[in-house]
């Protein structure tokens, strides 16, 4: 209809404008255009003279100049001025030529400046010549010293049903734009209206994309007012590809302003499902403020961010969510946090996401809601820290506090946790608000929600008052309150209530001490385990007195208010301890794990005792389920069952007593006095036991005695005992007689452990198995090994009988195989000291001996130490290696050295050589001058019977300037030790000029000065 319209009114003017040309102009314009230029600026004339050109060429039609002639002539007759009128006029003629513009253009153009002045003013057409001229020249819709639209791709030039005049631009872009900045709207589809210097738009497309989001706005149906620096739309379809991911409809506005500040958006919606990052949704409206996204609520519903992480699901809801980069922040939050074990909560936080580290921050909030705890449904506990730190990574959550000056307690309870303070918080006032919360919900389904109006209407209190009763009663966990909806709900624990009133409630309750930078917990979302750390007190009953020692102050949560811990649990006269001890709430009991111990105190004088009873498999029950409070104390808990046999020691001494399964009631009153232990006495693995029963001393110690044994195996029957056992905090003694392979021995007190028996023996002797090596002794300390068949008999003060004449001062150690032994060998002839001796059936080996021989008269013949010895029994011979030491004999006044000494203590004879029987040994007798005669042999002996030293195979004797060599190389001295008169010997004088002198067949003697005198046969 339009088309047709615009088809008329062209018609309609292009007859009127022929009949124009045909009437007589009575004036000639261009004289007067000639005039006014001369009045006018030097840029007004140069683009008359432009214009007269123009027309004079070829370049326009016949048509076209009458046209233009026409509107000329209109202009004088609306006195036009020149350079507001006819200026703009001639540059709008010449940006048709230079532009080859189509020429309908033009004509449209021509014809709206010959509408009469009742349509149009004066100031119509100059701000159409102006804007047109701009348009055309500079592509610029519009511009002022602050803003510039301009645009960029086609156009065409027409009326709208008004007759305004309009440039249609479609599939262009259009750009806002100052100094600093600049916005685009793309695929633009619309028409300026020059007049009213609007942009009417049918479709456009806006582009937003930095580092962190993409955004694509598509616009529909909205202006423009090209005299401002921003622009609305209320029909545009939004979409997002980077950062989060969804579209929905809202309104949209861009303003002239830095890229990160330009858009704004609002989404009707309220139910737009957007993905951010990767796997996380948004369920809400969107609006963005420049470069920052905001997830926000809609009337009574929240903004909710979820998503699912390792089976675990994040759900968080607020009035409204900050995307900005790559965080996700927001205020007054209600997070939920749950998975197959159960949930993590708060009403009021504040949180922060940051996708890069994958970290969750949650901080309570301030007011009344933030008093709100951590509610902890895994594991059934409130927990009062104020920040939470999630690492999405390792699925796990730190629990942090603030600790502000002096206060650094930090409280952990039940989430039924209740006690009469709180009730009588809440039933001293005027209003006991929570009578009046059950007669609300009496005959009602506590699993709804109801409305806070309702129940105000119902306690007769205005909204306010309502409302501070419920956000009171929702700290204590007895309401869940819904903020956005005001709306709340009764939980099912509440309504027992009334038991708190009669002191019966739950008093499980941890405090823990901590600083800023300290980490109260840790929470395992995949292993649902929680340590709570820097513990202080624990409180798990008020009925008696219930210490807990806690090793390095933290626990491990597993289940519902039920925990691991290392370290004691004190209750009265006892102390139980160990590891991965289990707290089992809904048994109410501690579960003890392998290797725990019970042992004993004095409650009174704090004395401790040195008994220890070692188990595996044990219970103590601290009351019974129903009487968590301790409210009820005619029972008989705490009580402690040992399911198994357990095994019974003291500090510092190991026994073999197994303790029978037993049970111990009233554990916080009963005396140690009044208790025993039955069990059994083993000795190392023997499958023989002695039944027995353990009771306290006088000194808070088990003890027990087993009295006229009679011929018992122990040690797996490797030996038997007759006699009394008793063990006591010493550990297990025994009297009484021993018999084995290895050894006999009697003793008055004697210890026993498990493969060990040590103490003080009356007598001992070998066994059956080492008659060979026959020993026997009195009053000496045995340490003997029976399963090992090692022993050690220690006499420091008698000597032990060895072989049939040997005596020894010192140890012996058997190994199982050999005997060995240290300290002095000796008999009545022989000293051998050593710390190694070596005995076997024929013989005694040492090492590194001090040995002497002497006679009866102790007289001693021979003395030598550093060497090793063989003493053979067999053959009664001895003998003595060395490499070091010499030989002194004392009754000859001589000293020896050689390699070997033989001693045959039958013939009582002695035998001096080297391992080479070529090299010389060397020999001094000190009867000779101070530092005696010096000579040389291959061999000595001596015969001890005659006290007669001899040797053989001597080397020439020096006595001065003289060399005597014996007959057959060889003599005897003295019985004192003196030289003999050498018979046949030779002389031989030493000549340093002359060849050595020999003197045969000659009597000679050497006295003590060594002066050589001579007889000549």
């Amino acid at each position: 209809m339009c088309s047709v319209y615009k088809i008329i009114v062209f018609l309609v003017f292009l007859f009127g404008f022929s009949y124009a040309q045909n009437q007589f102009v009575e004036f000639d314009i261009y004289d007067d255009l000639s005039l006014m230029s001369k009045n006018s600026t030097n840029n007004a004339r140069k683009h008359y003279r432009q214009f007269k050109r123009l027309i004079a060429s070829s370049s326009l039609t016949d048509l076209q100049v009458q046209n233009i002639n026409h509107v000329l002539s209109q202009f004088k007759s609306r006195n036009m001025r020149f350079n507001d009128g006819y200026v703009p006029f001639f540059q709008l003629v010449i940006n048709f030529s230079d532009q080859d513009l189509p020429p309908k253009f033009l004509s449209h153009c021509l014809q709206f400046l010959s509408f009469s002045k009742e349509m149009y003013t004066n100031l119509d057409f100059k701000i159409f010549l102006n804007r047109t001229n701009l348009f055309l020249s500079k592509d610029i819709l519009h511009q002022s010293s602050y803003l510039t639209w301009s645009y960029d791709g086609d156009f065409h030039f027409t009326f709208k049903d008004d007759k305004h005049p309009v440039f249609f631009i479609s599939n262009s872009n259009i750009f806002l734009s100052n100094s600093k900045n600049k916005n685009t709207l793309n695929d633009v589809n619309g028409y300026f209206d020059i007049l009213s210097n609007t942009f009417i738009a049918n479709s456009a497309k806006v582009k937003f994309d930095n580092n962190h989001l993409s955004i694509d706005f598509n616009l529909e149906h909205f202006e423009i007012n090209l005299n401002k620096k921003f622009f609305s739309a209320d029909s545009v379809y939004m979409s997002s590809a980077k950062s989060f991911y969804g579209h929905c409809y809202g309104s949209y506005k861009n303003q002239l302003a830095a890229e990160n500040k330009a858009h704004s958006f609002v989404s009707y919606d309220q139910n737009n499902l957007f993905e951010v990052f990767e796997g996380m949704n948004f369920s809400s409206g969107v609006s963005l403020k420049g470069d920052v996204i905001y997830f926000t609520s809609f009337y009574n519903n929240p903004a909710s961010f979820f998503f699912e992480d390792d089976n675990s699901s994040y759900n968080f809801f607020a009035s409204s969510f900050k995307l900005e980069e790559e965080r996700v922040e927001a205020s007054n939050v209600e997070f939920l946090i749950k998975n197959n074990f159960g949930s993590l909560s708060h009403p009021h936080v504040d949180m922060v996401y940051n996708d890069q580290l994958k970290k969750l921050l949650i901080e309570r909030g301030d007011g009344l809601r933030g008093l709100n705890p951590i509610r902890n449904k895994f594991h059934g506990l409130n927990i009062y820290a104020d920040k939470l730190d999630f690492d999405l990574t390792s699925d796990n959550c730190l629990f942090f506090h603030k600790s502000i000056g002096r206060d650094l307690k930090v409280l952990t309870e039940s989430d039924h946790y209740f006690d009469i303070s709180r009730y009588r918080d809440f039933v001293a006032n005027d209003v006991n608000i929570l009578s009046v919360l059950l007669d609300f919900v009496k005959n009602k389904d506590v699993n709804n929600y109801y409305d806070l109006i309702d129940f105000s209407a119902f306690a007769n209190l205005d909204l306010e008052a309502a409302m501070s009763h419920i956000l009171n009663l929702e700290i204590f966990g007895i309401v869940d309150f819904r903020i956005f909806t005001n709306t709340f709900k009764v939980n099912s624990w509440a309504l027992n209530f009334d038991d708190a009133g009669l002191k019966d409630y739950d008093y499980l309750k941890f405090e823990s001490l901590s600083t800023v930078s300290d980490t109260i917990a840790n929470l395992d979302l995949i292993n649902n385990e929680m340590d709570l750390y820097l513990l202080d007190k624990v409180s798990i009953t008020s009925r008696f007195d219930f210490q807990l020692d806690i090793e390095q102050n933290k626990i491990k949560f597993f289940d519902d208010k039920s925990f691991y811990m290392d370290g004691n649990i004190k209750i009265g006269n006892f102390i139980f301890s160990g590891k991965n001890i289990a707290f089992d709430y809904h048994n109410f009991n501690f579960d003890f794990d392998i290797n725990s111990v019970l042992s004993f105190i004095d409650n009174r004088t704090f004395q401790l005792s040195s008994s220890f009873i070692y188990f595996d498999d044990a219970q103590l029950f601290v009351d019974s389920c129903n009487n968590k409070s301790g409210l009820d104390k005619l029972n008989s808990f705490p009580r402690f069952q040992v399911l198994d046999k357990s095994y019974f020691a003291y500090t510092d001494k190991a026994s073999s007593f197994i303790v029978d399964p037993f049970e111990l009631k009233y554990i916080y009153d009963i005396s140690l006095s009044n208790l025993s232990f039955p069990g059994n006495m083993y000795i190392s693995s023997d499958t023989i036991n002695f039944r027995s029963v353990l009771s306290f001393d006088d000194n808070l110690n088990l003890a027990t005695q087993i009295n006229s044994i009679d011929s018992a195996y122990i040690f797996d029957n490797r030996l038997l005992f007759s006699g009394d056992l008793y063990l006591n905090k010493s550990g297990l003694t025994a009297n009484g007689f021993f018999k084995s392979d290895e050894l006999i021995f009697q003793t008055d007190k004697i210890e026993i452990n498990s493969n060990q028996i040590f103490g003080n023996v009356n007598y001992i002797r070998n066994g059956e198995s080492l008659d060979s090596i026959s020993f026997s002794t009195n009053d000496i300390l045995l340490s003997y090994f029976p399963n090992q068949k090692k022993f050690l008999v220690k006499s420091p003060i008698n000597t032990i009988n060895l072989y049939s004449n040997m005596r020894l001062k010192g140890d012996i150690y058997f190994d199982g195989h050999n005997m060995n032994g240290s300290g002095k060998l000796f008999n009545s002839n022989y000293l051998f000291n050593s710390s190694h001796h070596f005995f076997s059936n024929n013989s005694v080996m040492s090492a590194d001996t001090y040995c002497q021989f002497f006679n009866l008269d102790s007289t001693i013949i021979l003395e030598t130490s550093s060497v090793s010895i063989e003493n053979n029994l067999n053959t009664d011979s001895i003998f003595i290696f060395s490499s070091i030491s010499n030989f002194e004999m004392p009754s000859i006044q001589h000293t020896l050295y050689f390699d070997l000494l033989i001693i045959d203590m039958f013939q009582k004879s002695m035998s001096f050589s080297n391992n080479n029987p070529y090299k010389e040994g060397s020999l001094i007798a000190h009867h000779y001058r101070k530092k005696g005669l010096i000579y040389n042999s291959l061999e000595a002996s001596y015969d001890w019977n005659d006290n007669q030293f001899c040797v053989q195979s001597v080397f020439p004797i020096k006595a001065k300037k003289f060399l005597i060599q014996p007959d057959n190389n060889s003599f005897c001295f003295s019985s004192d030790g003196e030289l003999p008169t050498f018979k046949n010997a030779t002389i031989i004088k030493n000549r340093k000029l002359f060849k050595d002198k020999l003197i045969n067949h000659v009597d000679a003697t050497i006295n003590s000065s060594l002066k050589l005198t001579w007889i000549k046969d």
